[in-house]
């Protein structure tokens, strides 16, 4: 369990530092630091993760308590009708009271200190709860991991379509102008006919690799909520991808020469 949760805490951290969230709420956009807390706060897995470990908590006070000392306490009435008092060890002749006595109301109430000095099974008992509890710390630590790296995966997924239906628009912007163009060229007599039917074809693919990249927006966009917590109809506003700063990096040469050494 350390080894699996070492590891996405890694992850978890490595994303954090490459998309630094926003302050919350600064332009109605959902952060990834957000997203993250949504998601350990609402999905079922970390809420599951967490009952469990109050219920191993629960079991470990549970066996604990059989070493600890105890109090037991009894009350009892009765009534009483006839007494012998001779019965009872006093002398027969008795010039002070009768023997016979009653009727009268007993109420006999008592406490008792238990104390184990030594109970093995008690003791390990007791020791089976503690590791019962530390493991459950510890799923419940690897739960919230899994789904703090599913909600960032999502979230950057969510990012990723709304770039590419941004990049699909301009490409098929692109081809509207170039089809315009080759029917400018066809009518000024230029270009052929076959050039103005490539134009239609590359603007037609566009076109449906757009509708494509809008479908996986909705995809990711259902997925991202699922994770969350959040209700499917709610609208979820995510920033654009931070441009990656090439400068400073080294070259092809340079790469190639770190990488074989």
């Amino acid at each position: 369990y350390m080894k699996r949760l070492t590891r996405s805490t890694f992850f978890y951290l490595f994303v954090l530092i490459l998309l630094p969230g926003r302050p919350a709420h600064a332009d109605g956009l959902l952060t990834m630091e957000q997203a993250i807390r949504l998601a350990i706060q609402n999905n079922l897995n970390s809420k599951l993760a967490k009952a469990a470990t109050e219920e191993a908590r629960g079991r470990a006070l549970q066996a604990a308590s059989g070493l600890l000392p105890r109090i037991i306490g009894s009350v009892q009435q009765s009534r009483v009708f006839k007494v012998n008092l001779q019965s009872q060890g006093f002398p027969a002749n008795n010039p002070i009271f009768n023997p016979l006595i009653g009727p009268f109301n007993s109420f006999d109430a008592r406490l008792q200190l238990v104390q184990r000095l030594l109970d093995l099974n008690a003791f390990w008992t007791m020791k089976a709860g503690r590791a019962g509890r530390r493991i459950a710390a510890l799923q419940e630590g690897l739960a919230r991991e899994q789904v703090a790296a599913a909600a960032a995966l999502a979230y950057l997924e969510a990012q990723r379509a709304q770039r590419a239906v941004s990049a699909a628009q301009a490409d098929l912007t692109l081809s509207d102008s170039l089809l315009k163009l080759a029917r400018d060229q066809h009518r000024a007599g230029v270009s052929t006919r076959i050039d103005v039917a490539r134009a239609e074809t590359a603007r037609t693919q566009e076109n449906l690799r757009l509708i494509r990249a809008q479908v996986t927006v909705t995809q990711t966009d259902l997925r991202l909520k699922r994770v969350l917590g959040l209700p499917l109809e709610k609208p979820v506003a995510l920033p654009d991808l931070p441009r990656s700063d090439l400068t400073g990096l080294p070259s092809v040469d340079q790469a190639l020469g770190q990488a074989i050494h």
